[in-house]
């Protein structure tokens, strides 16, 4: 399970925080766009932080105008 790659509760809890962070200076469209880059990689895990935010900073296609008004 993957929880089980954690030594504590506080090494989990230090893990979120950093995630946290990180994704407070990504917007969301980006993290949108790489939430879905995620699953048409096809890769059976999760990525890590710097995988993740790689997926969010590269140049996304623009989403369609009826979804962008949602994001303004």
């Amino acid at each position: 399970m993957w929880i089980d790659g954690f030594q504590s509760i506080e090494e989990l809890n230090a893990v979120k925080t950093e995630w946290a962070k990180q994704l407070d200076r990504i917007s969301p469209i980006q993290i949108e766009s790489a939430i879905q880059a995620c699953i048409d990689s096809g890769n059976r895990f999760p990525p890590n932080l710097p995988e993740f935010v790689r997926y969010a900073t590269t140049a996304p296609e623009p989403l369609p105008k009826s979804r962008r008004k949602i994001y303004q």
